[in-house]
């Protein structure tokens, strides 16, 4: 799939993506990661970050994790505000060496078409992302029975449906990790998305806390004990949205990825979920294997970030 230089709605169904709500969607990302700093704030200085309205916009700002630092719903009337952005990163923040600061555009609002103003403020777009849909209400009954959230055979109902997982892999269990897995889970999350070493320590210190907590849940696959892949499930029903999912490089192209997206969409619609929704790179295989896995293309766009030496 190759992704336009511009934001562009589309539907890989046919019917209009109004019936899956472009601002449901946005809302759902806009909600994890509002409930996950939330989370992360609940513990130590709370000076670190916070969430707050700016005008009709959300801003959050993490000092631990640059990924936070985004300003949700962003539109025309926020470019006002830009330099006061900036300043509230760099003063009442006190970022030590840098800040970086992402704007992810409102509803039916293309980013693209501020480009000359965003540049002048350091502001460049970064690689195309693609909003994706489930809607579980006109979806069929799934072919997987999800009887145990801990059952050690659950990798059986996969392997007539997905048919892709190799049989050097058929041992693969998949089911929720416990407490004293945490720590090799995070190894996997955390190395999975590039995180560098010198983090892991502070990332550890915020994340584990999120185990605990009823509305993610995560899937792993695990090898003989070892954590090669897992997935995770964010749910506010009606609504639950995939997020972080992670397969180690030596169980790629094996219909692991499938398994676990599979395991969530069906966890989620056994608990109420009527709608689950997904952002990911669109040139990325994660997009390719939630669309063959059921998932709708609703949108591709840009998010504009800005990396900028504080004063």
């Amino acid at each position: 799939m190759q992704a336009s230089p511009r934001t562009r709605p589309a539907s890989h169904s046919g019917r209009s993506t109004s019936d899956f709500g472009l601002a449901q969607a946005l809302d759902s990302f806009r909600r994890y990661d509002t409930w996950r700093l939330s989370r992360y704030l609940e513990t130590g200085d709370s000076a670190r970050g916070g969430v707050l309205k700016f005008n009709a916009a959300t801003l959050l700002h993490f000092s631990d994790v640059g990924y936070f630092n985004r300003l949700y719903d962003f539109g025309p009337e926020n470019v006002e505000d830009l330099s006061a952005i900036e300043t509230l990163y760099r003063k009442e923040y006190r970022v030590p060496r840098s800040f970086g600061v992402s704007l992810v555009a409102r509803e039916g609002f293309d980013l693209d078409t501020l480009g000359e103003v965003l540049r002048r403020h350091g502001f460049e777009p970064t690689d195309a992302t693609a909003r994706l849909g489930l809607d579980l209400e006109r979806e069929p009954a799934s072919v997987i029975t999800l009887e145990s959230s801990e059952s050690s055979s659950v990798v059986d109902s996969f392997r007539k449906p997905i048919g892709s997982v190799s049989e050097s892999h058929a041992r693969l269990e998949f089911r929720q990790p416990v407490r004293h897995e945490y720590d090799t889970v995070l190894d996997l999350y955390l190395s999975g998305f590039q995180s560098p070493v010198q983090n892991h320590r502070v990332a550890k210190r915020n994340m584990i806390q999120l185990f605990d907590q009823p509305e993610l849940v995560t899937w792993c696959g695990f090898d003989q004990g070892t954590p090669v892949a897992l997935g995770m499930l964010f749910m506010k029903p009606p609504v639950g949205v995939l997020v972080a999912g992670v397969t180690s490089p030596a169980y790629q192209q094996r219909g692991v990825h499938d398994a676990l997206i599979q395991l969530r969409i069906t966890h989620a619609k056994a608990l109420g979920c009527r709608h689950l929704y997904a952002w990911a790179d669109a040139d990325g295989q994660s997009c390719r294997n939630l669309i063959a896995q059921g998932f709708e293309l609703l949108r591709i766009d840009r998010v504009w970030s800005q990396r900028t030496e504080s004063q």
